[in-house]
């Protein structure tokens, strides 16, 4: 046998498959990030539209907070009644607090049904009878009302009440899930709401959290997964609310929260006669914020300034609410959405193993300002 005759020497094996593993090394080496590009990418736009879905959803009903409150312009949501909130929106006795990662929006629809109350309302009745409407088409009965609507029934200087309408009987009497806590007099405002409350939830399923939205006091439902943050901030206008004087000097309305009433005048039993919960009289008559005086500028607002008072209606009421609610001009959302595939993320604290050659994606952080309801304008 001759020498080109015999086969490669176990030394020239070795060379050839070390030279061919080298090979490979330098093709994976430069295919690898293509490969993980081509997963990442895709993750990464869909965290985007997650995180925007979300913020969307929130701006808009930010925006139309306190909108739609036609029968009372001045004493409605929005102006004179907080219209967007730090805690999840309740019926029956409820204290305002402020709560992290809490923001609830309530507005009346287009459309949305609204009405008087026709005669006084005992504590424990379930039954609240409204003046039917001029406008009200005999054909509709109801005059817009439904079962399942949330409606709140309110009156100046900050009284109101969420309830839920189980029928609507003839001649226009809603029948509520639960009974009222409180006397209401004819007179009291009433309309159909939608309130939307947002918050965040832990999901076991994904060690991170999700963003859900409840409609009234309904079940909550995801809005986005896969939620690292969820920052609310609440932003006053500046300077303190006054109440608003005519040319003639006659008082018309307050820039914010509950006007007062005229001098001389109840309001409510916890007040002097010409003052609310808002609003304090001096020697000569003229009327005074009763809170803080406020800044030079929109500033944002420790959730201290929501939980310490002035309480309206009154301190004692079954459900009272921080005229500093009614300040509220702007609220500042931020979120923080992460992809879905947990070998992307980028590691938190020991953080959870990567598959070798993965890309990570940094979490998708957004946020935006927006006005609230009535105070941009709204209707």
């Amino acid at each position: 046998m001759t020498r080109r005759e015999r086969g490669a020497t176990l030394v020239e094996l070795l060379v050839s498959v070390a030279l061919l593993g080298l090979a490979m090394g330098v093709v994976a080496a430069l295919t690898i990030p293509v490969l993980a590009s081509f997963e990442a990418e895709p993750a990464a736009a869909d965290a985007q539209q997650r995180a925007r879905s979300a913020i969307h959803a929130i701006l808009d009903d930010v925006q139309r907070a306190g909108s739609g409150f036609l029968l009372a312009t001045e004493d409605a949501p929005g102006l004179a009644l907080p219209a967007v909130l730090p805690d999840a929106v309740s019926t029956g006795a409820w204290t305002v607090q402020p709560r992290a990662g809490v923001l609830s929006a309530w507005h009346a629809p287009r459309g949305a049904a609204h009405g008087v109350v026709r005669q006084p309302i005992l504590p424990g009745d379930v039954v609240v009878p409204l003046v039917r409407p001029p406008l009200c088409s005999a054909v509709i009965p109801t005059c817009g009302f439904a079962p399942g609507d949330e409606i709140v029934i309110y009156l100046p200087h900050g009284r109101l009440t969420v309830a839920t309408v189980q029928q609507v009987v003839a001649p226009l009497d809603l029948v509520l899930t639960a009974p009222l806590l409180e006397a209401w007099p004819a007179g009291a405002v009433v309309s159909a709401i939608a309130s939307h409350t947002y918050e965040l939830r832990a999901d076991p399923l994904t060690g991170l959290s999700q963003i859900v939205r409840r409609l009234g006091s309904g079940p909550a439902t995801p809005v986005v997964d896969f939620v690292r943050r969820f920052d609310v901030e609440w932003v006053v206008g500046d300077g303190a609310p006054y109440v608003h004087l005519a040319p003639d000097g006659s008082e018309e309305h307050a820039t914010a929260a509950p006007g007062p009433p005229p001098s001389g005048v109840m309001a409510h039993p916890a007040w002097p006669a010409g003052e609310n919960c808002a609003f304090f009289r001096d020697t000569g008559g003229a009327a005074h914020w009763r809170g803080a005086a406020g800044g030079v500028a929109p500033a944002p607002a420790p959730p201290a300034m929501f939980a310490d008072g002035p309480w309206c209606p009154s301190p004692d009421a079954l459900l009272r609410w921080d005229a500093d609610l009614a300040r509220v001009a702007e609220v500042r959302v931020v979120v923080a959405v992460a992809v879905a595939a947990a070998a992307l993320r980028p590691p938190v604290g020991l953080g959870l193993a990567r598959r070798p050659g993965a890309r990570l994606v940094p979490d998708l952080v957004v946020e935006t300002t927006a006005r609230a309801g009535r105070r941009s304008g709204g209707a």
